[in-house]
């Protein structure tokens, strides 16, 4: 799944570090918020169309969900707020049904 998403990357601009168990962490360097909405989207759809399981003939689906924190850092701001936020982010897709993003 992993390697599958990193074929949606700009490889200049945009890094998919896995961060956590299932969690994987996507930076966009440049991505405003409504590029990294469609980046979302774009995930989403990749992940959905994947055929997990033993052949085509008895196919898996699986599908992510996707937090989003995309703003400009502000001077002095940790990091970690930004992958806080991403996460809370995460959580509220997850709990709006799955198979979704959200941004913050």
């Amino acid at each position: 799944m992993a390697w599958r998403l990193e074929q949606e990357l700009d490889e200049e601009n945009e890094y998919l570090i896995r961060y956590g168990g299932e969690e994987f962490l996507y930076i966009g360097i440049g991505v405003d918020r409504q590029e990294a909405a469609m980046k979302g989207n774009q995930f989403n759809k990749v992940i959905r169309e994947l055929i997990i399981g033993p052949s085509e003939q008895d196919p898996r689906s699986i599908t992510i969900s996707i937090g989003i924190c995309s703003r400009f850092p502000a001077e002095g701001q940790p990091y970690t707020d930004y992958i806080a936020e991403a996460d809370q982010a995460l959580y509220a897709a997850k709990n709006g049904g799955r198979d979704r993003w959200v941004a913050v």
